[in-house]
Parts: structure tokens; sequence; C-alpha cells
């Protein structure tokens, strides 16, 4: 049903082909993140609803998480990768 992107025949904002009942369509990065992110704020409310954890609980496992996450990123030396930024 899926099939991952081969160098040379998607662009560069392709992120995967999908075949389904003949039917090819290209997947973007932004449609992949959309539906993720979509997907996963219905997670978080349905849990929350339900009472299964709180908001507070749910923001500090994020926090917990992306400072776990932060600790193992190299710090970047400027956003846009050109250290001669604002030079000139």
């Amino acid at each position: 049903m899926f099939k991952k992107k081969s160098s040379g025949i998607l662009d560069d904002q392709t992120a995967m082909r999908i075949v389904a009942d003949g039917k090819v369509r290209d997947v973007s990065y932004r449609d992949l993140l959309l539906s993720m992110n979509l997907s996963l704020e219905a997670l978080m409310s349905v849990l929350i609803k339900k009472g299964v954890i709180s908001p507070e609980d749910l923001l500090g496992a994020i926090e917990e998480i992306r400072d776990k996450h932060a600790a193992k990123m190299p710090a970047a030396s400027s956003e846009s990768g050109d250290s001669d930024a604002g030079a000139g």
C-alpha cells in the first residue's frame, strides 16, 4: 500500500507515494505533519476527556520528553546555518 520515495522520482516536497485501489497519490511532508498533529491532538483530547490523564500531567510529560531530546541535540551555531548572519 505504501511505497517509499525513491531518489530522483519524487520532488523534494513529496514524502511518499501511496498506491491504493490502483490510484497513485503523492503525499507531501506538510500533509504528513498535519495528519500526525491532528491525530495526536485527537488522542490527547480523548485521554483528557476520559480522565486517563490530566492536562497538567500531559504538559509535564511533553516538557520532560522535549528536555530529554534537547539534551541529546548538538547546539546550533545559527538558525540559517550561515555563521556570518548579520555581518556586513
